[in-house]
């Protein structure tokens, strides 16, 4: 899934670069199909206006999204985290006010976005960090990108390794 949802926003945004690392073994995630591509669409497109908002300012400025997916600190867990090198989080306001319903520095921002993503992980028995942390910083193959980073913590579909239509998320 994360796989064409990038594809898609690589070719809706050629400006920018994509990457997604991804360990050799599928991780599944117990997440409805749905919710996941709103919540992951939804991050990217928070990191697609950042870099587009920076380039503006800064024409020879090259947009990098990067994506990773690696089982998380605690055992059966997935984190999926998306960084960015663009401008980061805003340096006014404690990052995790941004998931608070109606909270936004964007012109056209509902501040729901965030808010929307934080539930659906809550829903999923998952979380939501803005911000890398320190476990996920010197994770290998957890290659953080400077600007902001968010990352979703969901559990592993551990009963059933064989691949699940609405279950996959790598």
């Amino acid at each position: 899934h994360m796989r064409e949802l990038l594809t898609l926003q690589q070719e809706a945004h050629p400006a920018l670069r994509f990457d997604l690392v991804t360990p050799q073994s599928g991780l599944r995630a117990e997440i409805d199909a749905q919710q996941f591509r709103q919540a992951f669409t939804n991050i990217i497109q928070n990191a697609i206006d950042s870099l587009q908002g920076f380039q503006a300012e800064n024409p020879d400025f090259a947009g990098h999204i990067k994506i990773s997916a690696a089982p998380a600190g605690s055992e059966g867990t997935i984190a999926i985290a998306v960084s960015d090198n663009g401008p980061g989080f805003p340096r006014d306001i404690d990052p995790a006010q941004l998931t608070e319903p109606y909270v936004t520095r964007r012109a056209k921002g509902t501040g729901l976005g965030l808010a929307i993503v934080k539930k659906i992980m809550e829903d999923h028995k998952g979380r939501l960090i803005l911000g890398a942390p320190e476990w996920l910083r010197v994770r290998a193959g957890a290659e953080i990108l400077p600007g902001a980073t968010v990352v979703m913590i969901l559990p592993v579909n551990q009963a059933d390794t064989t691949p699940v239509k609405n279950a996959e998320a790598a």
